[in-house]
Formats: C-alpha cells, sequence, structure tokens
C-alpha cells in the first residue's frame, strides 16, 4: 500500500473515531433531553403511550414499558407443584426454545394471582426506557 493510501486511511480511521465520539456525546444528550421530556408528560400507566400536543402544534408522544428479568425462573424445579400449574406453564411460549410470554404473565394478575404472586416473586420487572417521538405539523 502507497504511503500517500496509508495516510488518507490513517487521517479517515482518526475522522471516523472523533465522530464516533461526537456521537456517543450527541446520544447522551438525547437521552438526557428524552428524559426531560418523559418527565414533563406524565402518566398513571407505566405500560402505554401518551401523546400531547405542543404549544406550536408538534405532537408529542411518550411510551412506556417493562422489562422482565426471567433468570430466576429458570431454576424452578419441573416437578414442583408450581411448575406443573397450567397457568404457569402458559407463561412460556414453545417453539424450538422457551421464551418468557410478558402479556401472559400480565393476564396472571387477574385470572391466577396464587400463580402470580409466586411467578412474580421470581421476576424482576423495571421501567424499559420510555421513548419519545415528536412529529412536525
Amino acid at each position: 500500500m502507497s504511503e500517500e493510501i496509508q495516510a488518507n486511511l490513517d487521517g479517515l480511521i482518526a475522522r471516523r473515531r472523533q465522530v464516533a465520539t461526537e456521537a456517543i456525546t450527541l446520544k447522551s444528550k438525547l437521552d438526557a433531553i428524552d428524559a426531560m421530556i418523559v418527565a414533563l408528560i406524565p402518566s398513571d400507566k407505566a405500560v402505554g403511550s401518551v401523546t400531547v400536543t405542543t404549544g406550536k402544534k408538534m405532537k408529542v408522544t411518550v411510551k412506556r414499558g417493562l422489562l422482565y428479568d426471567t433468570k430466576a425462573l429458570k431454576a424452578i424445579d419441573p416437578e414442583s407443584p408450581e411448575a406443573k400449574d397450567k397457568d404457569i406453564v402458559a407463561l412460556f411460549v414453545t417453539k424450538t426454545s422457551q421464551a418468557f410470554d410478558p402479556k401472559a404473565f400480565e393476564a396472571l394478575k387477574k385470572s391466577n394471582p396464587r400463580a402470580y404472586q409466586w411467578v412474580a416473586k421470581l421476576v424482576v420487572t423495571k421501567a424499559s426506557k420510555a421513548s419519545v417521538t415528536i412529529r412536525m405539523p
């Protein structure tokens, strides 16, 4: 490779590194602004969306959700009575592998509170990052 090409490549790589660093900084700033927007648009629900219109006729939608940490569920003894409960079994979607079904978990609150309480001890929920969508007029 010629010295000219090596110099160009070195320059492009240095510029790319600089732009990547700037992008990380800008992403952090965007995340901070989004968090402020989310704080200004309250909701009484942990899950769902709220849309408001600003004074300049922009529509702002904030979507909130939950994240589920289900690692503890993998430790369930398959021979335990709880593991044989049809409502608890329904939490897992079985295709080629098992995956936790958050909708079934939330539905369990109403359909089988006893099973829900047992599973809830093993599932850690926390708020997911809220998303912000802004539509210009």
